[in-house]
């Protein structure tokens, strides 16, 4: 309790003392004034230094063109992964090339194992067709922001290699 109120409780006066009523606020910390400003000034210093940390961690965006399932798969060839097949067998390898409008692909360096059969095969190739796949499983360490920067530059690059740009 306060001691305004423990001396109105005591007088049985509703009145208090204006000075020491505002000597208490400023002690509790509950008027605005030292405290409560420095507070402010320590939140807009926090502030600050996150818009500040934002503005550099700004990242360019892929463009919405790239930025597709099919442009991460493609932009996997070369790493290694694992396929699922719809009639629940298993095949890992490394994936060699993506076709575009069906999704079939060619894995090599293939392990393939069948569901419910203990031994697996190794095969040089496996080209699996679209409409076979259920899952493809990439590896956990993924960055997918990094594969579709890639996958944009090298469609950048085939554009430009073949010449084909806006007619003027």
């Amino acid at each position: 309790m306060d001691v305004d109120n423990i001396l109105s409780i005591i007088t049985g006066k509703d009145e208090v003392d204006p000075q020491r009523a505002t000597q208490a606020k400023y002690q509790s910390g509950s008027a605005t004034g030292g405290s409560d400003s420095s507070k402010q000034a320590k939140q807009k210093e926090k502030n600050q230094k996150k818009k500040a940390a934002v503005a550099k961690k700004k990242v360019e965006k892929v463009p919405k063109r790239y930025r597709t399932l099919f442009a991460l798969i493609q932009g996997m060839v070369g790493c290694a992964v694992a396929v699922e097949l719809k009639d629940d067998s298993i095949a890992e390898g490394f994936l060699y090339e993506v076709l575009y409008p069906s999704c079939d692909m060619t894995l090599t360096n293939v392990k393939y194992k069948r569901y419910l059969q203990p031994v697996s095969k190794n095969l040089e190739t496996l080209y699996i067709k679209g409409r076979r796949i259920r899952y493809i499983i990439f590896p956990d360490h993924l960055n997918v922001h990094k594969i579709l920067k890639k996958a944009e530059q090298r469609k950048l690059r085939a554009k430009n290699f073949y010449g084909r740009t806006s007619r003027k």
